[in-house]
């Protein structure tokens, strides 16, 4: 785990220097220090108008991809700050009259998920729009809580139908039936069956079979998942 600190050097009157440097917390070393010199960089850093969320920093309408593996690189010497904050703009495809609104966009830590807030000069309506953390490749269909287990799994169904996403909440022993554009089809509680068979132990590759057993019993019991 990394932790960037913004540092602040009064030079002379009226004019100060930022500097970044970044402190790995299992060590708590010093890796890698550089100074800032981009006034969009500074105001960045220096306001905290950003969504940070690892090593990726988010801000307006670009993103910021932080290469701790260079920094951590003995063979990389005097690495340059555009070398180490690697910056990705216009991520989302908007037209010329719009813009993301300053201080976006809005981090939902819990949903892994990021909200922009889009205006347009042209005074069509403000738009809204929430996506998944693109750094992390994937999208959490449901909520997801603290100190939870869950597993995914998807099912082909026969006649070419679209696959369904299925969701376990192990902690809480619920299921989530999704279409494959993310809409949610069903919601299954199975704590009843829990209680009397036990919780999951086992689960076959493709998802659709269940070994329950309670812990210390020699008996298990075998599932199969069914939307019904």
């Amino acid at each position: 785990m990394k932790l960037i600190l913004v540092l602040n050097e009064l030079e002379q009157k009226n004019h100060e220097q930022l500097y970044l440097k970044f402190i790995d917390l299992h060590t708590q070393q010093s890796i890698f220090e550089v100074s800032v010199e981009d006034s969009t960089l500074k105001g960045l850093f220096k306001f905290g108008i950003n969504a940070f969320s690892n090593g990726h920093i988010y801000y307006a309408n670009n993103v910021i991809k932080v290469r701790y593996d260079l920094m951590t690189d003995n063979r990389m010497k005097n690495l340059k700050i555009e070398e180490v904050l690697n910056e990705y703009r216009d991520i989302l495809d908007i037209s010329p009259t719009q813009r993301v609104k300053m201080f976006c966009p809005l981090d939902s830590i819990l949903s892994h998920k990021l909200g922009y807030i889009i205006q347009d000069s042209e005074l069509e309506p403000t738009q809204l729009i929430i996506l998944p953390y693109l750094h992390e490749r994937k999208i959490f269909l449901n909520r997801v809580k603290f100190n939870t287990n869950y597993f995914y799994t998807s099912i082909e169904h026969e006649l070419d139908l679209d696959p369904t996403i299925v969701c376990f909440n192990l902690t809480e022993s619920k299921m989530y039936w999704y279409s494959e554009k993310g809409i949610l089809l069903n919601r299954i509680k199975y704590s009843d069956v829990v209680s009397q068979h036990g919780p999951i132990q086992v689960v076959s590759r493709n998802g659709l079979n269940l070994i329950l057993s309670h812990k210390g019993d020699t008996m298990v019991s075998i599932f199969t998942v069914t939307e019904k």
